[in-house]
């Protein structure tokens, strides 16, 4: 797959907006057929940044020749200011929220996966100890009793029940560590689970950070519909 560039976000965003969707880390991995989002999220919000750094920039004061008194004029100027600021304030503010729950929700599925990765690697390590010390004395007793059975030929009967014994020992520890090794897989697709679980909270967590950011971009809008309101009046 080919790297992430701001280039390939940024097109997929306004592809998206050309077709009438909301440009999020999902839609933009499915344009662009795959990625990281942790690669495409900051990408995502530096383009959003640009659109709305140009939503927001103020825009030049009333000429001296608009039939409005000075006074007027210059409070038109004043609120206009302070509705630019304030949403430039907001929109600050609205990032770093989403990067602060981004950072949590990631150092909480960090901890999570080591935890259950730790208590993994703990119990596997303890069955495959347990398993290789029986293989290994199922293994000793045979060789022993092998070893017998050739010095002993006269009581060749009951060292073979012996023999028989051992072999079944050393089955048993052979079906032993193939249970460990089941366990594994077993544990492996648990871990597997617990990330697509992770990204599935960090999927929600982002859609309601989008969801916030176009209530913002809303009312943005409405606040500069009435500020232009108020210049044609």
């Amino acid at each position: 797959m080919s790297q992430i560039t701001s280039e390939a976000v940024g097109s997929a965003a306004e592809a998206l907006i050309a077709r009438g969707e909301k440009p999020s880390v999902r839609k933009i991995r499915e344009e662009l057929g795959g990625g990281s989002p942790n690669a495409i999220l900051p990408l995502l919000n530096a383009w959003r940044d640009s659109r709305q750094n140009a939503v927001v920039t103020v825009s030049a004061p009333l000429e001296e020749d608009i039939d409005l008194p000075p006074e007027a004029v210059r409070l038109l100027n004043d609120l206009r200011q302070s509705m630019a600021s304030a949403m430039v304030t907001l929109l600050r503010t609205e990032r770093a929220n989403s990067i602060t729950t981004q950072k949590s929700v990631q150092q909480d599925a960090d901890a999570r996966i080591a935890r259950v990765q730790k208590e993994m690697d703990r119990r596997l390590a303890d069955i495959e100890a347990r398993a290789a010390t029986q293989l290994q004395d199922a293994r000793d007793e045979a060789q022993s009793l092998a070893e017998q059975l050739a010095t002993a030929e006269a009581d060749v009967g009951d060292l073979r029940a012996r023999l028989q014994v051992a072999e079944e020992r050393a089955s048993a520890a052979d079906a032993d560590r193939r249970r460990s090794a089941e366990l594994h897989a077993e544990q492996m697709r648990q871990i597997e689970a617990a990330h697509r679980a992770i990204d599935d909270d960090r999927r929600d967590q982002m859609m309601r950070l989008e969801a916030k950011l176009s209530a913002a971009n809303q009312e943005l809008r409405a606040l500069k519909d009435s500020a232009l309101g108020a210049e044609k009046r």
